[in-house]
C-alpha cells in the first residue's frame, strides 16, 4: 500500500481522503437521497407515459365526439325537413278534405235530384 501512496499525487490523496470522510459522514444519507431521486425519476417517467396515453385517448374521444355531434346535427336537420314535409302534406290533405266537404252534396239533395231526373226520364218516354 505504501507503494501506491508514494506514486499518488499529493492533491489526489487529499481528495481521496476528503471523499472517504464525506462518505463516512453523509454516505448513508446520500445513498438514501440518490435512491429517492431515482424513484422520483421512475415515477416521473411513468406519469409522463400515463399523460401521453391519456392525451391520445382524449384526442380519440374528442374526434369521436365531434363526429357524433356532426351526425346528430345532420339527423336533426333531416328530422326538421321531414317534419316540415309532414306538416306540408297534412295541410294539403286538410285543404283537400275541406274542398271535398264544400263540394259534398247533401244526401237529401242527391235523392231529390235523382227523383227529379227519374221523373224527367219517365216524362220523356211518355
Amino acid at each position: 500500500m505504501s507503494d501506491m501512496s508514494e506514486k499518488a499525487v499529493p492533491g489526489q490523496v487529499v481528495k481521496n481522503e476528503i471523499d472517504e470522510i464525506r462518505d463516512i459522514i453523509i454516505g448513508d444519507y446520500r445513498k438514501k437521497f440518490e435512491s429517492e431521486i431515482e424513484e422520483c425519476r421512475k415515477e416521473n417517467e411513468h406519469l409522463r407515459s400515463e399523460i401521453k396515453t391519456l392525451k391520445l385517448r382524449l384526442e380519440k374521444l374528442d374526434s369521436l365526439l365531434s363526429t357524433n355531434v356532426e351526425e346528430l346535427n345532420r339527423a336533426f336537420n333531416e328530422s326538421k325537413l321531414l317534419n316540415e314535409s309532414i306538416e306540408t302534406m297534412k295541410q294539403d290533405f286538410l285543404s283537400q278534405v275541406s274542398r271535398l266537404n264544400d263540394r259534398k252534396l247533401d244526401k237529401t239533395e242527391i235523392g231529390q235530384a235523382f227523383i227529379e231526373w227519374g221523373t224527367r226520364v219517365k216524362d220523356a218516354k211518355s
